[in-house]
Formats: structure tokens, C-alpha cells, sequence
């Protein structure tokens, strides 16, 4: 089970964070969003 690259569970939680108040966010959500869609596209190009 590797859960950290599951993109189904990204976006469940992306989508979770970003449909929330802002001030509910956790500090860290921006910069992980950003990895994550670093890591996605990465992911992408070793596949092709």
C-alpha cells in the first residue's frame, strides 16, 4: 500500500483543504500542495 503516490488520495485531499475557510488551512498545506504536483508530474514523465 503505497498511500503517497495514490493520485486519487491527492486530490481527496487537496480538494478536502482547498474547500475549506482559509483559516482552517494548516500551515504546511501550500508548500505539500506544491510537492505533490511536482511528484505527480514527475511521476507522469517516468511513466511515458
Amino acid at each position: 500500500m503505497r498511500t503517497q503516490f495514490d493520485p486519487f488520495t491527492y486530490d481527496r485531499l487537496i480538494m478536502g483543504t482547498v474547500s475549506r475557510p482559509r483559516g482552517m488551512r494548516p500551515k504546511w498545506h501550500k508548500k505539500r500542495i506544491k510537492r505533490l504536483k511536482l511528484r505527480r508530474r514527475r511521476m507522469r514523465q517516468r511513466s511515458k
